[in-house]
């Protein structure tokens, strides 16, 4: 901002006629050209007051004899009262002070120096006078009011910007958005034109399905009329399957499986029958090729020592019959209850069919009435059958072997 200002007003050395004592040898270092008025550089204050405050931006003295180490002591005492002091080292025999104030008066004291011939050759001072700092100042309020015009200007031209920038994005959005619109367009149109294909299709096929329609119809009623034959045979073969004596399923299962288990109880007893047999029918066949090759046979002989091994086999046939021949006996037995009990389920079925005829009683309660009378006969059937042949002997096959082995020790005794 300053630079600025300086385009209009800039800061420049002060003559020497705007200090005081114009006379003194000390004074007249203000610009100084000659060197018959430089002063040797001692270790004192060398003093300078201004006639009137200036605004000083810069103190510098030229010297000869100092080294860069060396220093230079500044005191400024400003316009307000203030004092400012400064150290600052030589830099080619030359020293400045930097400052932005109004000032009175001002001065400096170099470094002690031995053994070296020091001058101090010409003070300078930069800055502006009082009326020219008035007319700065001046100059700065208008550069701050025009500066502050043009932030407001910038400030109105970046929000232009803005919206300028604003309006491109909301164009380009808006662009796109038709883009789209038109796609949607171009879609929407197709769409219409294959809805108006499939209608054309559509019209053109309804003709058809009325058709198939009335095929439907016609099918269904023929699917109805099967139906009721279908319910009409099946209440029938319900009626037929009524017949089976369901109460003794649990019967005809468990003599299901004592027929099997006595099948292959049996099933050991045959094999060591066909192996008896078999190893008889062999013996004799031996006995008779024996017969034709020795013609000195004694006959007692092989008599007697055949006699226990006959013995032993037709023991070993006899009870391995017996046993067979008694499961096969149980078997049978089996098979008979299992009739009887179908009888008894037929004579229930004829009897309740018999008596519900032209009654109002509905399936449910002719099929509880059979069961009731199958229940009823089957009660008394098994009375009479308990009653005739309930005698605990094991199971079959304990029962089969209790009597074997009755009838070895009665053969046994004889």
């Amino acid at each position: 901002m300053v630079d600025a200002t300086e385009s209009v007003v800039k800061p420049h050395a002060i003559a020497v006629e705007l200090f005081s004592r114009k006379s003194n040898r000390t004074t007249q270092l203000i610009e100084n050209v000659s060197d018959d008025k430089s002063l040797d550089g001692r270790n004192r204050w060398y003093e300078f007051q201004l006639e009137r405050p200036i605004y000083a931006r810069e103190i510098s003295i030229v010297t000869s004899g100092y080294s860069d180490w060396d220093e230079v002591e500044f005191e400024v005492s400003h316009l307000d009262g203030t004092l400012h002091e400064e150290k600052i080292k030589f830099s080619n025999n030359a020293s400045s002070l930097q400052l932005g104030k109004l000032i009175a008066e001002f001065r400096f004291r170099p470094g002690a120096k031995w053994l070296t011939e020091t001058k101090i050759k010409k003070v300078s001072v930069s800055g502006l006078t009082l009326d020219e700092f008035h007319a700065y100042e001046w100059a700065i309020k208008e550069f701050d009011k025009k500066e502050a015009d043009l932030k407001q200007r910038e400030s109105k031209a970046q929000e232009l910007t803005d919206k300028v920038a604003q309006l491109g994005s909301e164009r380009s959005a808006l662009d796109g958005e038709i883009g789209q619109a038109k796609a949607q367009l171009l879609t929407l149109e197709q769409s219409v034109a294959a809805a108006q294909k499939a209608l054309n299709e559509d019209n053109s096929s309804r003709a058809d399905i009325t058709r198939e329609l009335a095929n439907l119809r016609e099918e269904r009623r023929a699917l109805n009329d099967d139906i009721k034959a279908s319910e009409t045979k099946l209440n029938e073969l319900t009626k037929q399957v009524r017949l089976f004596p369901s109460e003794i399923a649990g019967f005809v299962k468990e003599g299901n499986r004592n027929i099997l288990w006595y099948i292959c109880i049996s099933a050991p007893f045959v094999i060591i029958i066909f192996i008896v047999l078999n190893s008889l029918f062999t013996s004799a066949i031996d006995l008779t090729q024996l017969w034709r090759k020795e013609e000195n046979i004694d006959t007692w002989t092989v008599f007697l020592t055949r006699i226990p091994f006959v013995v032993v086999a037709i023991a070993i046939l006899e009870v391995c019959g017996y046993v067979v021949g008694r499961l096969v006996f149980e078997i049978i037995k089996i098979n008979r209850q299992r009739l009887s009990l179908s009888k008894l389920s037929i004579i229930a079925k004829d009897v309740s069919t018999a008596s519900a005829h032209n009654t109002a009683m509905t399936d449910e309660e002719l099929f509880h009435k059979e069961t009731e009378l199958k229940m009823e006969l089957l009660r008394d059937h098994m009375k009479e059958y308990v009653s005739e042949e309930f005698s605990y002997k094991g199971t079959a096959f304990q029962s089969a072997i209790s009597a074997v082995a009755e009838k070895l020790a009665i053969g046994g005794k004889g």
